[in-house]
């Protein structure tokens, strides 16, 4: 093995020297990283792990937004362990073929992956992996290719959007948001929405300064993380299906992303819009497509994604 390929070894005692990332927020124990190349990282998913008590109370399951900012972690090693590299930040851009096969549980041992296909002028692409360990075997749990970028990069919105105002069926509030949204109020990122029902919603969040993500994700430069955002159009999204009559779950799983691309930021006191359409709906299977903007309407998300109604509805697994 040449010296080039000697990896890295990152962990909680250098991990602050390559990641701006607070110990709350990591989603990766330890990673080996051939710097330029390709990182191999260790997530023990513990009972005590934050999330588990709001996603879901009584029924844990790891955020599949975490799934991915897992990946996009040990990605980011990958760039910033490179001599040259000064950052410590990249900014997640966009994603694609990003499909989740199962759910990770408290006590799952999971394995990241990310290789690096190409680094040119601030930007790189990866594809990367997690695999759930059971019993000396690994089973896929998640797969995406996806982009970041260093701050310089990081694309600024300046694109209007244009859509057709929803006709609203139902509105939705803190007074009635239990009737159709599994997630408790602490893991809401919708404050209201209106809603035509098998059709599409259109809701409103406001980012207060007393965001949990704030202090978690970037103090000291507090803005909405992308994963959040996309959970934002993705609840959004949930409305319009859990308001058809004939739906009686509340519960709906996140399951890909044909694409989703990022073209701004959100500070704290900003308000957004986060349009979503559904596409299709079978079987318990539901397609949208969705954007969001700024109160001025400036587009700063678009995604196609895809929500399921039931986990066993996930893709079949692959080894």
């Amino acid at each position: 093995m040449g010296e080039e390929n000697v990896p890295i070894i990152v962990d909680w005692k250098n991990l602050s020297r390559y990641s701006a990332i607070p110990l709350e927020y990591r989603f990766i124990d330890k990673c080996e990283v051939i710097p330029g190349k390709e990182a191999r990282g260790t997530k023990a998913a513990s009972s005590q792990d934050w999330y588990f008590k709001i996603h879901f109370p009584g029924d844990p399951v790891m955020p599949g937004v975490f799934l991915m900012e897992a990946i996009q972690q040990t990605g980011v090693l990958v760039v910033t362990t490179m001599p040259e590299i000064s950052d410590k930040v990249m900014m997640f851009q966009g994603c694609k073929s990003l499909r989740i096969y199962k759910p990770v549980r408290p006590g799952d041992i999971l394995h990241t992956y990310a290789s690096l296909q190409s680094f040119k002028l601030g930007t790189a692409v990866f594809h990367g992996e997690i695999k759930r360990c059971d019993d000396g075997h690994e089973t896929l749990i998640c797969a995406m290719d996806f982009t970041l970028v260093l701050p310089e990069k990081a694309a600024k919105a300046d694109r209007k959007v244009e859509w057709k105002g929803v006709e609203p069926e139902l509105y939705i509030d803190y007074k009635n948001m239990d009737d159709y949204l599994a997630d408790p109020i602490e893991y809401r990122f919708i404050d209201k929405a209106r809603v035509d029902r098998g059709k599409c919603s259109l809701g409103e969040k406001t980012a207060s300064s007393l965001d949990w993500f704030f202090k978690m994700r970037c103090p000291g430069n507090p803005y909405v993380p992308e994963c959040i955002l996309l959970e934002a159009l993705m609840q959004t999204g949930v409305f319009a299906v859990t308001t058809m009559p004939e739906v009686t779950k509340k519960l709906m799983i996140f399951h890909g992303c044909d694409s989703c691309e990022l073209f701004g930021t959100v500070r704290p006191g900003d308000t957004i819009s986060t349009w979503a359409t559904l596409k299709s709906y079978r079987h318990g299977i539901a397609k949208y497509e969705g954007v969001i903007c700024s109160a001025e309407g400036i587009l700063i998300c678009k995604a196609a994604f895809t929500l399921v109604l039931d986990d066993s509805m996930l893709a079949p697994q692959r080894s």
